[in-house]
């Protein structure tokens, strides 16, 4: 074998290379072929419910739209799920936070409010459902929702008069509770925030028995917070424990109770122009100034409610679904608003 080198620019000059040569031999001997035992894998196949938890941001079922367990991609109906992580993940601490994302949708249509959670769907408020029922009716008489206790959110975009009754031409909001999982699942978030926001949650669920038939979840929030308006708090005491009694694949029965009591006050100052967006000749007006009267101005609510969902699928193309709640709401608000002459 030659090799050419190179020595210099302008000159090469063969070198010869003497390379030994290594010859292996190998003996194959022929053996008997193994047969293995065949193995059988099985594993149970991850269903999502239209009222269920999901895993990631996309959801691939609904109950909103047609009150079936049906896919989204076969619903005509335009509509946005924001799941548990995404409520998560984006730090959320109200309805409105959640919904700032949404297409078609202004989460924050009031701003910032203690009172309440406004939206636009559309360019219209939607009607609000909790678990396929209406929450409210009117303004300032029913608690305020707690993200932490929601599977999801649902955004229902257009009329849905014909399945809900009175509701918005521009859509509505289904906020679908946490319910018992028959994986055993525990959570305990700690929060310490801006104005001394204090807040210890608790989230556990699972089987009560071997075979699954009843179920649990268990859902507690305890907030001591301030706001970004002096002299307004906002407290939060929330226990919801709920229960599934699942006897077979066909029948389903579950109860949920909330109990909620918040103790807050009112944020929407309503500053006028000038001071705030427009200069004044005695300086600025902060974000955080109180207008109303402090150990008056109070927005303190309590509500107690029962659930009960049943769902009993006859066959493959019949099934009996039931919803039913009784609530009981008290609101004390009063407050005073500073109006320009």
């Amino acid at each position: 074998m030659r090799v050419l080198v190179a020595s210099h620019p302008f000159s090469l000059r063969p070198i010869a290379l003497a390379m030994p040569v290594l010859v292996a031999c190998f003996t194959v001997e022929a053996q008997e072929a193994v047969e293995l035992e065949a193995q059988q894998i099985t594993a149970p196949r991850e269903i999502e419910r239209g009222n269920g938890s999901v895993d990631g941001y996309v959801a691939r079922r609904s109950v909103s739209a047609t009150k079936t367990d049906t896919p989204i991609i076969e619903t005509p109906q335009s509509i946005s799920v924001i799941t548990r992580d995404r409520i998560r993940d984006q730090g959320s601490l109200t309805i409105q936070d959640a919904l700032r994302y949404v297409s078609g949708m202004r989460g924050e249509a009031y701003g910032f409010d203690s009172r309440g959670d406004s939206s636009l769907v559309r360019g219209v408020t939607p009607t609000t459902f909790l678990d396929g029922l209406q929450q409210s009716v009117g303004s300032y008489n029913n608690t305020r929702t707690d993200p932490f206790t929601l599977e999801r959110i649902e955004v229902i975009k257009g009329p849905s008069s014909m399945l809900y009754g009175q509701s918005s031409v521009g859509g509505l909001l289904n906020l679908v509770s946490k319910r018992p999982q028959a994986e055993q699942k525990n959570e305990l978030q700690l929060q310490y925030g801006s104005f001394d926001r204090k807040q210890i949650a608790f989230d556990s669920t699972g089987p009560l028995d071997d075979d699954g038939t009843w179920l649990y979840r268990v859902v507690a929030i305890q907030r001591d917070s301030q706001t970004q308006v002096d002299h307004t708090k906002d407290n939060r005491l929330v226990f919801m424990p709920s229960l599934t009694w699942r006897p077979n694949e066909q029948f389903e029965w579950t109860l949920m109770a909330n109990m909620q009591k918040d103790d807050g006050g009112t944020t929407s100052s309503f500053l006028p122009h000038r001071g705030t967006v427009l200069g004044a000749p005695y300086g600025e007006i902060g974000s955080e100034r109180f207008v109303s009267e402090p150990g008056f101005d109070e927005y303190d609510t309590e509500q107690k409610a029962l659930t009960s969902q049943m769902s009993w699928r006859l066959d493959d193309t019949w099934t009996l679904r039931q919803n039913l709640r009784w609530q009981k709401s008290k609101v004390s608000y009063q407050t005073m608003y500073g109006w320009p002459p």
